[in-house]
């Protein structure tokens, strides 16, 4: 689905009652996107408008038309890049996959999907952990690698994953992506496997002798990384990131102010 929306995944776990998913947004693309390939990505997963089909086709239209259908792609490109339309068709296609398996109709999920925004790279890497150590912190995988159902299971496994890269090295120069997650995924295994082993033994406040040199580049002590990954709040954060782009990102929406997870969590 996310091969015809212009949106990315770039982490997921998935358990029993409950999903993850980490995606990225690519405005870009929907705005670099011609007519014709909006309507052909969107006419792979949804009915395409009759009218819009007789445009597809070259069938002469009116003005009055030819004006509708000016909206109505202007309006399909916008989708194409919309999460809660995104999250509308990925659940009820889940709904309906489930309820055929069951033998049975009716409302399957609880309520609306929550959603964060993630606004700078350590708040990113920071989300990233987060999703993939999900059955681990739940007690289902005692590893990282060994978690189905979730990104960095499939990334062990799968060369052409379909997800967001990583950055990467080639004959040490760093072939940098259009798009892709700002850290080599040798350093990310490191860093989830740290962080995994401190949640694990629940050594808050311990500082480990062999402190990755990642945590060192990015800029972050473990007791403010490990504070994120174990929140101890009952509120759900609309936004993600240091304070000045939670600021920015206010501003951005036209509002005084959101609330935000503190640098440590006492």
């Amino acid at each position: 689905m996310s091969a015809s929306y212009c949106i990315d995944t770039a982490g997921y776990a998935i358990l029993s009652n409950h999903y993850h998913l980490l995606l990225h947004v690519d405005q870009a693309l929907a705005e670099s996107l011609t007519d014709d390939e909006v309507l052909e990505r969107w006419c792979k997963i949804h009915h395409c408008p009759a009218l819009l089909k007789l445009w597809r086709d070259g069938v002469k239209l009116s003005a009055v038309q030819l004006n509708k259908c000016v909206k109505l792609l202007a309006q399909i490109r916008d989708n194409l890049s919309n999460i809660s339309r995104f999250m509308g068709d990925l659940n009820e296609k889940i709904a309906r996959w489930a309820n055929k398996e069951d033998q049975c109709k009716g409302r399957f999920w609880e309520g609306r999907f929550e959603c964060q925004a993630i606004l700078d790279r350590d708040s990113l890497l920071q989300t990233l952990c987060y999703v993939d150590l999900n059955p681990v912190r739940a007690g289902i995988a005692s590893t990282p690698e060994s978690s189905r159902y979730t990104s960095i299971y499939r990334r062990l496994r799968v060369e052409k994953t379909g997800m967001l890269p990583f950055v990467r090295k080639d004959n040490d120069k760093i072939l940098q992506p259009q798009k892709a997650i700002p850290i080599y995924f040798e350093e990310y295994l490191a860093l989830l496997d740290w962080t995994g082993k401190e949640l694990r033994y629940d050594k808050r406040g311990a500082i480990a002798a062999d402190l990755p040199p990642i945590l060192t580049r990015i800029g972050r002590s473990s007791d403010n990384w490990l504070s994120y990954m174990r929140p101890k709040v009952s509120w759900f954060p609309r936004a993600v990131g240091s304070t000045e782009k939670v600021k920015g990102y206010a501003r951005a929406i036209n509002q005084h102010w959101v609330w935000q997870l503190p640098d440590e969590v006492p």
